[in-house]
């Protein structure tokens, strides 16, 4: 049938019936009860003339895992393998690792080959065969340097009701808004609501997945979920944290970037004071850090092991530096090195290097996302 995806082929077949059609821009196919026997799942769909991009997301039970093993494109096999990023030096997307829910994102940038169209085929892999979750969401974007993102901030019941809290978070996505992503050519729809849950929770992926679900379960398909909360409980220092990297457009336990707002806000737990400035910079620079994450963006170099940097991001516009000085050098105003940094020198840090840059690369990323429109 015209409009929607023309065929899948399964291992023994499915449980539930395929739903295929349009939402809110997107031609999806979606299946909630998938067997899969023989242990692996493979997805074959036709890419229509125009569309540029896709969000595959597969999910299973909390206590298993799946991960995307190859990824096929017309006329060329293994355009992506699991294995070839197992064990690299490069960060490109974390659907090739295990988790209960996993997203791919094609193409990831701007170097990637485009989505021609044709026959494209991809392979899932759980630990057990069981029932898998498959959701595909494909974008037609006729403009990738420029789009507009739907988010909703969801803030904790004691965040809503303290007023510095409240008016910092109002701040702080107002500057992500306008000084951090409209330079990148994203254009922030932003709409805000109370969470009625904990104040306190973990990470996604480390908190209870079912708290996660509930948070999640009424935001829109193409709705990114900031769920800001008094703190994240995974330790000390912990500003904020992506459901992946890239992200689930649908509802899961991992869709959703979760902010704390007492970190952001300083020894006297509220944005006030000589440092509120600074305070409100470092929280938009999370919020637009964590969100950059959950859209397929991983840090340019991570933090040395033993003095040296041995990880980096994949992409060809950002530094290969191979100490943390060199990488403060090179990087440090970027918006996704891995950790704030102190520009004063000084034990207790009162101002920050401004985080607000973004490569070429890093934006061809971002807007390649089904999420971004």
């Amino acid at each position: 049938m015209r409009g929607s995806v023309l065929s899948v082929l399964l291992g023994l077949g499915a449980c539930a019936p395929w739903v295929g059609g349009e939402t809110d821009g997107l031609r999806t196919l979606e299946n909630a009860g998938w067997m899969t026997p023989d242990g692996i799942v493979e997805l074959a769909f036709d890419v229509e003339e125009g569309e540029t991009s896709f969000a595959a997301t597969f999910s299973v039970a909390d206590e298993d895992l799946v991960f995307v093993s190859h990824l096929d494109a017309p006329g060329e096999a293994d355009l992506l393998v699991a294995r070839d990023w197992w064990d690299a030096d490069r960060n490109r997307t974390n659907a090739v690792f295990s988790a209960a829910t996993n997203t791919l994102v094609w193409p990831i940038g701007a170097a990637d080959r485009p989505l021609d169209p044709g026959r494209w085929s991809m392979e899932a892999v759980p630990d057990a065969p069981q029932p898998m979750g498959v959701h595909l969401a494909i974008k037609r974007d006729v403009d990738l340097q420029s789009g507009a993102l739907a988010v909703r901030v969801r803030l904790a019941r004691s965040v809503a009701d303290d007023p510095g809290l409240a008016d910092g978070v109002d701040e702080a996505v107002r500057r992500w808004k306008d000084e951090i992503y409209a330079p990148l050519g994203v254009d922030l729809d932003v709409d805000f609501d109370v969470w009625e849950g904990t104040d306190v929770l973990g990470s996604p992926g480390f908190a209870d997945p079912q708290v996660y679900r509930q948070v999640t379960a009424d935001v829109p398909l193409r709705t990114l979920l900031v769920l800001v909360l008094e703190e994240i409980d995974d330790g000390v220092g912990i500003f904020g944290a992506s459901g992946g990297i890239p992200g689930p457009l649908v509802p899961s336990d991992r869709s959703v970037v979760t902010i704390s707002a007492l970190e952001a806000a300083g020894a006297d737990l509220a944005f006030a004071g000589a440092g509120r400035d600074q305070e409100l910079d470092l929280f938009a620079e999370t919020i637009a850090h964590e969100v950059g994450h959950y859209l397929g963006l991983f840090h340019p170099a991570e933090l040395p092991v033993g003095g040296r940097v041995s990880t980096w991001d994949a992409l060809d516009d950002t530094a290969e530096c191979s100490t943390f000085e060199a990488c403060v050098g090179a990087l440090g105003g970027n918006l996704m090195f891995p950790t704030p940094l102190c520009a004063t020198g000084e034990s207790r840090c009162t101002a920050f290097v401004a985080q607000r840059q973004v490569t070429s690369a890093q934006a061809g990323v971002v807007h390649r996302n089904p999420h971004v429109r």
